[in-house]
Order: structure tokens, then C-alpha cells, then sequence
């Protein structure tokens, strides 16, 4: 489980800043402004973020469900740990805002996010992010 002061920095690509229109599956209809923040394989395993298949289906704050909010406070919520790398793993590999796959679409038009932008993923506590625009000289 993640403790304060935890984090990981990555860099958004045109997949996480365009999730709903810049797809390799046709398993839905494409939908503008749907973004989300990648989770790398060895973050979720260090700070053992997992997705549903590890909750039997469940919403459990702390394992696949975070309490969020953004450093200048333009949102907070309910972040939600997502998604695999291969069927019926338990490590997510995304993260999205609880029920609204636009909200960090919104966000990353805040700031101003485009292509290269590092966000930062900081733990305030094992069930509290705080995200945030990286500042370009910390590490990944």
C-alpha cells in the first residue's frame, strides 16, 4: 500500500490526453475528451494499486479507489484504478476520475497539458493523491 510522500511522474502521450478518440480497439464509439493518467507496471506493484479483478468487483478506497484533488484545487474527487495489461491480472494500469471518463480530459485542458507534459502522482496519504503538473527537473 502507498504511504505519504509516495509518487511516480509520467508523461502523457497522445493515448492518455485523447483516450475516447485515439484508440486501437473498436470496442465502442469514439468520444472526444476522455483522458486518463497511466499507471506504470511497476508502480502499481510497488504501491500496490490494484483494479477490480483484486476487489471482486468492488469499489475499495485505498486499493481501487482514491480520494483526489489537483494542486490549484480546480477539481477533486474519487480516482479510480483501472484497467490491466493482460487478462485477469490485479495490477491496474490507469487511472480515471470515478464515473467520468472526461473529468482529467478537463483538467489536462486546464493546465494546458499537450503532448510530453510530466504529471505528478504524490500520495498525501494510503488513500489520498494529490496530482500535479511535474516540475521538468524531477526524476521519473
Amino acid at each position: 500500500m502507498a504511504k505519504k510522500g509516495d509518487c511516480y511522474t509520467v508523461r502523457l502521450t497522445t493515448g492518455y490526453l485523447n483516450w475516447g478518440t485515439h484508440r486501437y480497439t473498436e470496442s465502442r464509439d469514439l468520444i472526444p475528451g476522455e483522458a486518463y493518467i497511466p499507471i506504470p507496471s511497476v508502480n502499481a506493484r510497488q504501491f500496490n494499486i490494484v483494479n477490480s479483478n483484486a476487489t471482486q468487483n468492488r469499489d475499495e478506497l485505498g486499493k481501487n479507489v482514491f480520494e483526489f484533488v489537483v494542486e490549484d484545487n480546480f477539481m477533486s474527487g474519487h480516482l479510480k484504478a483501472q484497467g490491466n495489461n493482460k487478462a485477469g491480472d490485479i495490477y491496474a494500469k490507469q487511472f480515471s476520475v470515478l464515473n467520468d471518463l472526461k473529468a482529467l480530459g478537463s483538467w489536462f485542458d486546464h493546465i494546458g497539458a499537450s503532448v510530453g507534459t510530466e504529471i505528478k502522482v504524490e500520495w498525501l496519504t494510503p488513500t489520498q493523491i494529490l496530482l500535479s503538473k511535474a516540475d521538468k527537473t524531477e526524476s521519473h
